[in-house]
């Protein structure tokens, strides 16, 4: 399991399921989101659905900008501020960095 510190960047878990994803922050980045910005409203999971046969990257990949911001509540500036975000799937081990869009 990774663990995130203070510097990492904001961690957010990929659970895929047949019909789409879930994506959740990690506690301690949950735990920064609100010691750092205490008028944030994270959310506590997001589900994004798909019913195409296109690649993960392709389908949730122009996504994971917005995903990021409606977990934690959070600007594209404010996340680079707290070190950008990374996108984590337990099951492949794969990280993948988010790219911040301007708000």
């Amino acid at each position: 399991m990774m663990s995130p510190t203070n510097s990492s960047p904001i961690l957010i878990y990929i659970g895929r399921q047949q019909d789409g994803c879930v994506y959740q922050l990690h506690p301690s980045s949950l735990r920064r989101v609100r010691a750092e910005h205490p008028s944030a409203k994270p959310a506590s999971q997001v589900f994004i659905r798909f019913d195409s046969d296109g690649s993960f990257e392709d389908l949730h990949g122009p996504l994971w900008a917005q995903i990021a911001g409606m977990l934690t509540g959070l600007n594209a500036k404010q996340l680079e501020a707290m070190g950008g975000v990374e996108l984590y799937e337990p099951r492949t081990e794969i990280r993948r960095p988010v790219t911040a869009r301007a708000s």
